[in-house]
């Protein structure tokens, strides 16, 4: 120990560490702490305001066996996942849905209110009639309050650099104060990941400053955990799926997006037209046939209609009925509530004149799909990891009803392991190397800023990855990634500790881009609807080698391994 104290600024020791303070981080905290164990938050930002619920999330979704409270139970809902090929059917999921309303029932309790005062629901059938509207913007603050009642400790501004493990197990983590500089090292006995989705592998050119003032997730969420972990030796899955979205023109309004679509009328498609007023779910329709509908097909045609520049295209609400358009304004009171101010002061207004819309952006890797494994117990494959929340790969059940069930449940599973286990030694040369790795960047004589190196990376991506893939563009990318890798990451230079932060994310985007990359090439065939993965030279889905096979990458030492495997033997 008194090695280590010569090498960290302070030594942290706990049953369970928790790694991200959003809304999976904290639900995983309450929950191990509720059965006793020691728990220890890192979190990058502030717990009262991060990740993806900083400013609220305006609906759940919700399965339970009353109809007066879903029309969709958990075990018809469970049943519909499992028909997914991709799906592990070894992951209890009658059960992980049923624990949503719990959950949801723990919130209301902390204070943030869900049902009116009847006890019922506002249901916002746009998407999924198991939807309904959570009428709080304040989850967080009373997250964060809920953390300090149970005397939760936390550490704020505290960035993870990398996962510790010893004997094949995870050990601990090291972090790093990014206002102070402080270098500390956290012993645990179990890990808890909970950093969020992968943002920022991509350019954003609609929004200011790359993609930090207006989007639709928080920047923070870079993948950050996808990185350690994958350092680490842990499995990460389907990391070659995207999340694509379209951005209306007037980045004022990008927030209402969501709530416009989860406030629909039932059995209506995305209200997006062309300049002749068409929708073109109808033209999907026409050209591609049924199975091109939703989302993955709508967004296909908006792919090569942009490509091709026509356009201009539109959001259109006008016609809608006046209780739809006024779910979308109460969806905003709950989610990014300044949404309205800049909407009025735009002198926008969606219940009498189109939006237009401008291009397609790369929002992050698949919600539920991409991501770190876990079984249903949300354990990984490296003992003593455990993830929750978006971070979580392989699971098709995300957002706030996947954040806030799956936290719960990584949080109790990690306490009953934590409470059989022993902390294990620090290797002081692996401590002494991470804080190396993160203190070169002050220390260094490089000359690159970190925004210019994210943006190669976004744009090499954008360009040799992108929306439609082919074998020897990829190739080309992996070749650049390695010069990019070896030649420009070394030439970082932070000027501050806030620098240094910024300078660390993009190292780890670069991990994550390279798994994404090598994932997307490994898959010859063109997966789901849409251009979650569209390969031009490979333009259909492969049915006989490719239906329910999951591409599994991890690192052994410097090596990248690669699998094909089925979804439960992953």
């Amino acid at each position: 120990m008194r090695e280590l104290e010569n090498i960290v600024d302070e030594v942290v020791a706990t049953d369970v560490l928790v790694i991200g303070g959003g809304l999976a981080g904290c639900f995983a905290a309450i929950a191990a702490r509720g059965r006793g164990a020691d728990v220890v938050v890192m979190e990058k930002a502030d717990v009262r305001r991060s990740g993806d619920a900083t400013f609220g999330i305006d609906h759940v979704g919700l399965r339970h066996d009353d109809p007066r409270i879903s029309p969709v139970s958990p075990k018809e809902a469970a049943r519909k996942l499992r028909e997914n090929p991709f799906v592990d059917q070894r992951i209890p999921y009658e059960e992980v849905l049923a624990e949503t309303y719990d959950r949801v029932m723990d919130l209301e309790r902390m204070g943030c209110k869900v049902r009116r005062a009847d006890g019922s629901f506002i249901r916002t059938p746009g998407i999924s009639p198991a939807t309904v509207l959570m009428m709080s913007v304040d989850q967080k603050k009373n997250l964060a309050q809920e953390l300090g009642r149970l005397k939760v400790k936390v550490h704020n501004r505290t960035m993870m650099t990398d996962l510790l493990t010893y004997g094949g197990r995870v050990a601990g983590a090291l972090g790093l104060n990014t206002r102070t500089g402080r270098f500390i090292l956290f012993r645990a006995k179990a890990v808890v990941l909970a950093t969020g989705k992968a943002t920022r592998l991509y350019p954003n050119h609609q929004a200011p400053l790359g993609g930090f003032v207006v989007q639709g997730s928080s920047p923070a969420c870079c993948g950050d955990g996808h990185a350690a972990a994958f350092r680490a030796g842990a499995r990460l899955v389907n990391m070659e799926f995207s999340r694509y979205t379209l951005t209306p023109k007037n980045p004022a309004w990008w927030s209402s997006k969501g709530s416009m679509l989860h406030s629909k009328p039932p059995g209506l498609p995305e209200p997006l037209v062309d300049s002749r007023g068409r929708l073109l779910a109808e033209l999907v329709q026409e050209e591609k046939g049924i199975d091109m509908l939703g989302t993955g097909g709508l967004y296909r045609k908006v792919w090569e209609m942009l490509k091709d520049g026509q356009g201009p295209l539109f959001y259109d609400m006008t016609s809608w009925p006046e209780e739809n358009q006024k779910l979308i304004t109460l969806g905003n009171v709950c989610e990014r509530p300044i949404v309205l101010r800049y909407l009025r002061e735009s002198g926008i207004d969606y219940r009498t004149h189109r939006v237009e819309t401008s291009s397609l952006i790369h929002r992050c890797l698949e919600l539920g799909v991409s991501g770190v494994k876990i079984d249903g117990q949300c354990r990984t494959s490296l003992p003593g990891l455990y993830a929750a929340g978006d971070i979580a790969g392989g699971t098709f059940f995300s957002a706030l009803s996947g954040a806030i069930t799956w936290g719960h449940r990584a949080g109790r599973f990690a306490a009953e392991y934590a409470a059989c286990s022993e902390l294990l030694p620090v290797d002081p040369g692996a401590v002494a190397e991470g804080r190396e790795r993160v203190f070169r960047l002050l220390e260094g004589t490089g000359n690159l800023h970190w925004q210019e190196l994210e943006k190669t990376i976004q744009l090499l991506l954008e360009d040799y990855v992108g929306a439609a893939r082919n074998e020897p563009r990829m190739r080309r990318g992996r070749e650049l990634l390695r010069e990019v890798r070896e030649k420009l990451l070394p030439q970082l230079k932070a000027a501050n500790y806030h620098e240094l932060m910024r300078s660390l994310e993009v190292g780890n985007i670069l991990d994550v881009a390279e798994m994404h990359l090598l994932s997307a090439l490994t898959r010859r065939e063109t997966r789901f609807p849409g251009i979650r993965h569209y390969r031009i030279d490979y333009p259909h889905p492969d049915e006989e080698n490719w239906r329910g096979k999951i591409v599994s990458l991890w690192r052994e030492g410097e090596d990248i391994r690669i699998e094909i495997l089925p979804p439960d033997q992953t």
